[in-house]
């Protein structure tokens, strides 16, 4: 990953783009929900969870407390699993440091940053306890993205070149071709995307389960963008407060503009899940240098038509959640009392 250094540093509200957009006040429905104390981690320190065939917790190892990325805990009998996936480090089958990560299939992905590759484990065998056949390819990344997301083994969207005219695009691992562009920063010629704005407006990209749709969730902005891949189409929307990126502006040693998090600057969205019916993310609303601000005590809830469905509020804060795919139950860790937490949503 290269090191930015900076030139100068100036602040800057971004201006709101001109564009199409739905905006919202209040969700529909608003409601707390109480959860219990389902699991106490005692010798992890996850840093992400995700959920695998309803049945298997995946938490995300916080890095230097294990010598893997992954570990599992089984949801039918309750037990931490001894098995571990992808190993911390340079090799090859190991991976340093990712934002982005997931399942597809059979198969665990991430996207190191530090090495520029997408990484993909054989997350049958890791459960078998075969360690002979852990990895089932690595691709090299053709140039640095901020989130990703995987089609299928051979195919990725990405998000983060602020270079492009577009928010994502979608790329050939085996030849690094980019076979698709999606989502235009500009509808039309009289609006102007300078490269800080595209930063300002950076998004972690969610894809629904069934591969058709994603969502890109705003960082420093409650705004959320649904792209339908096959008609290239998308839709905008923001709320409930609807404030825009409050951000810095400087200059890299390479000469271009960039922004960042200022003394200003909110985080919006944090974390997300998607089931085919619905999108979840995790929202903080903090400010960037005060407490918490990985952390949320709200899960925005919308449709995958753009419509805000409802804000569901947690007694504490949360640092990451997974939800089944009927979306009838919610595990959280809660990184104050270190214990996974489950309430039901339907």
């Amino acid at each position: 990953m290269a090191i930015i250094i900076i030139g100068f540093i100036a602040c800057n509200i971004i201006s709101t783009p001109k564009e199409k957009a739905f905006e919202f006040s209040k969700f529909p429905k608003e409601r707390s929900i109480d959860t219990d104390n389902y699991l106490k981690i005692e010798n992890l320190k996850p840093d992400g969870m995700i959920m695998y065939q309803d049945s298997l917790l995946i938490f995300r190892n916080a890095a230097n407390t294990s010598t893997h990325h992954f570990s599992f805990f089984n949801l039918n009998d309750k037990t931490l699993s001894s098995k571990e996936i992808l190993k911390f480090g340079r090799k090859s089958g190991q991976a340093m440091a990712f934002i982005s990560y997931g399942i597809f299939d059979n198969s665990l992905w991430v996207y190191d940053v530090i090495k520029e590759k997408i990484i993909i484990s054989n997350l049958t065998n890791a459960l078998k306890g075969d360690t002979s056949k852990l990895i089932k390819n690595e691709f090299n990344v053709p140039k640095p993205y901020y989130s990703v997301e995987m089609l299928n083994n051979k195919m990725m969207i990405a998000d983060g070149d602020y270079d492009s005219n577009y928010r994502v695009v979608q790329v050939n691992l085996q030849n690094g071709e980019i076979e698709k562009q999606l989502a235009p920063y500009s509808i039309d010629s009289s609006t102007v995307f300078t490269r800080p704005k595209k930063m300002a407006y950076e998004s972690f990209l969610y894809l629904k389960p069934s591969g058709d749709k994603f969502v890109l969730a705003a960082r420093y902005a409650d705004r959320i963008q649904i792209v339908d891949i096959k008609s290239n189409s998308s839709k905008i929307i923001k709320g409930p407060e609807n404030y825009d990126p409050d951000v810095v502006t400087m200059k890299g040693n390479d000469g271009k503009q960039l922004s960042t998090r200022g003394p200003n600057t909110r985080y919006a969205f944090v974390k997300g899940k998607t089931t085919d019916d619905f999108i979840y993310l995790l929202y903080s609303g903090n400010n960037s240098e005060g407490d918490h601000l990985y952390y949320g005590k709200y899960i925005y809830v919308y449709d995958w038509k753009g419509n805000p469905i409802e804000k569901i509020a947690f007694s504490d804060y949360i640092l990451d959640f997974a939800v089944t795919s009927d979306g009838s139950k919610i595990y959280t860790y809660d990184p104050k009392n270190k214990y996974v937490t489950v309430a039901k949503l339907k």
